[in-house]
């Protein structure tokens, strides 16, 4: 870790949403959008990178979606001020045998997560209970082999544990895929190379904003690229160990505490 951050070159915030910029209720600090308000003011840009689907992280940032940057699908779908500016895609022939191996787990269930919508093929209550907080388009179908869209990623939803129970039978797949454990029931699978490190290099590019002037903040494995995109990388005081050793700094405050808020409000108001 190093010393006491540098806050006054900052130009970009991006910070992950579930386990960091919201606390357990999934919920934003009571002020979060009186402080965008001032982050804004300045001319900074905030932004959020999530595994979540880009519809409901639009939802959740309703007030200011129009002039956010949203990173979504861990960094296969990027949005800046509503125009879609980076796709990474996995062809629908290539997550077929996903997604018939993923049927064969216990406890798990599989969502092949695509441009237009969330696709799902069981509808037991408890897996369509998590599904609902984080996709805001979901369709069900009979068969996810025939849907029709543009892949992004298969996420397996894994009640008995990802890491022993999910990730073993995909690992010969990370030849040419992703396999990422992105939290704690959760197993994302992506085209290789893409990740919320990449998305936000290429943002960095397109604004021509530096390392030095960008901050960001994570807690799980999926964070890991994020954290090397930014000189004041954050890890939350409630983070994944790798991601406490990957980053520059940590956060004295968990999500619990709003640990993310407490930082941006000081920059706010600097």
């Amino acid at each position: 870790m190093l010393e006491t951050p540098d806050f006054s070159k900052v130009k970009l915030i991006v910070s992950d949403l579930d386990g960091t910029l919201l606390n357990e209720n999934k919920e934003l600090s009571s002020d979060f959008f009186e402080i965008e308000q001032r982050l804004y003011d300045k001319g900074i840009v905030f932004a959020v990178a999530s595994g979540r689907q880009f519809y409901n992280m639009k939802n959740l940032f309703a007030p200011i979606a129009h002039r956010m940057l949203f990173i979504a699908e861990n960094g296969t779908y990027v949005s800046q001020k509503d125009e879609l500016i980076h796709l990474e895609t996995i062809p629908m022939q290539r997550c077929i045998p996903l997604i018939q191996k993923a049927r064969k787990l216990e406890n798990a269930y599989t969502i092949v997560c695509a441009k237009n919508a969330a696709y799902i093929e069981s509808r037991a209550e408890v897996f369509v209970h998590e599904v609902n907080k984080y996709y805001a388009k979901v369709e069900i179908v009979d068969d996810l082999t025939l849907i029709q869209d543009d892949v992004l990623k298969v996420t397996i939803c894994d009640f008995t544990n990802p890491n022993t129970n999910s990730f073993p039978h995909f690992k010969d797949d990370m030849i040419d895929l992703n396999v990422v454990v992105s939290g704690i029931i959760w197993l994302d699978i992506s085209i290789k190379g893409a990740n919320k490190g990449k998305a936000l290099n290429k943002v960095q590019h397109i604004m021509g904003i530096q390392k030095y002037e960008t901050m960001v903040f994570g807690d799980y494995l999926n964070d890991l690229e994020l954290m090397k995109e930014a000189e004041l990388s954050f890890a939350m005081k409630n983070a994944h160990p790798l991601i406490v050793e990957a980053a520059n700094y940590q956060t004295q405050l968990s999500n619990a505490e709003h640990g993310v808020s407490d930082i941006l409000r000081k920059i706010a108001l600097a």
